[in-house]
């Protein structure tokens, strides 16, 4: 059993993967070839140092926010995350939408967290499961199994089970949907942010990105100064941060670049993290326009 405690995304993250390079199982599937800790579970005291910074890593922020508003509106579709990763159509079989979104089912089920939390505060039963029997052979199947919100001392806690997560494509992208929903379930239940724990079944490094993660794995630590820190949820903002990145997107689509400026105007009528979010979509959408 692979266990890593850390005090953020960013200093855990190096030695994740020097660690899966060092003592990683090799595993066969899918005609693809992996290093493997199996089971692998990281857990934090501070869930919001959730970004990850790291410039050989070079996540990509605003499709990591897109993801967030994408799965909280309980979308599917292709069109929304496109502009941000075109790399997403691949994983659709009809080129339109993705099967295996978690956003029906999160969407459909946080109302359900929130109620029970609120009736019994020392409930085991807020769960949220994304898994199904017997799903269809598509190729988009869920990798999540299931959220387990938890009132503590500390706040809301929040443990995710996945069945399988790519530590250099995906992991960095789900701790910070996953956190982001933790704070957002907080801020309706009146609670701060607790302790986070990601659990998989198998945690892997596919060999094809061991040469780049052996170039982080080689990295000065990172320095505690530099670790970013999101804002607390503290605003039931959705809808309206949603409206606002259509509007951008479309401008986007557009080509109307000065269009873009104009209309994130509309962003200071919400609070952080929102606002900040709309920036970093804004600044995306612009860069791509250039």
């Amino acid at each position: 059993m692979y266990l890593k405690s850390g005090v953020s995304l960013e200093t855990s993250y190096k030695d994740i993967l020097k660690d899966i390079l060092e003592s990683g199982s090799k595993r066969e599937a899918r005609d693809t070839s992996s290093l493997e800790l199996s089971p692998f579970v990281w857990t934090t005291t501070y869930p919001l140092r959730n970004v990850l910074t790291n410039k050989t890593r070079n996540i990509n922020h605003a499709y990591a926010i897109i993801e967030f508003l994408w799965i909280m509106a309980g979308r599917t579709d292709i069109e929304m995350l496109a502009p941000y990763n075109s790399n997403m159509i691949q994983f659709s079989r009809n080129k339109l939408s993705l099967t295996g979104a978690y956003g029906p089912k999160i969407n459909q089920q946080l109302r359900y967290v929130v109620e029970t939390l609120k009736c019994d505060e020392g409930s085991r039963q807020a769960v949220i499961s994304i898994w199904e029997r017997r799903p269809s052979l598509d190729q988009d199947v869920p990798c999540t199994l299931s959220l387990q919100f938890l009132r503590s001392m500390l706040g809301l806690d929040l443990i995710v089970t996945m069945r399988s997560n790519d530590v250099w494509l995906g992991f960095p992208y789900d701790v910070f949907t996953f956190t982001m929903i933790q704070s957002f379930v907080a801020h309706k239940l009146n609670l701060g942010v607790g302790r986070y724990m990601h659990q998989a079944a198998s945690g892997h490094l596919y060999l094809n990105n061991v040469d780049k993660a052996k170039l982080i794995s080689d990295e000065v630590d990172t320095k505690f100064g530099e670790i970013f820190e999101t804002p607390c949820i503290m605003s039931d903002d959705l809808e309206q941060t949603m409206l606002i990145e259509q509007e951008l997107r479309r401008a986007y689509l557009s080509g109307e670049a000065k269009k873009l400026d104009e209309i994130l105007e509309s962003a200071k009528l919400v609070p952080e993290p929102w606002s900040g979010w709309l920036n970093i979509i804004k600044n995306h959408l612009q860069r791509k326009l250039k």
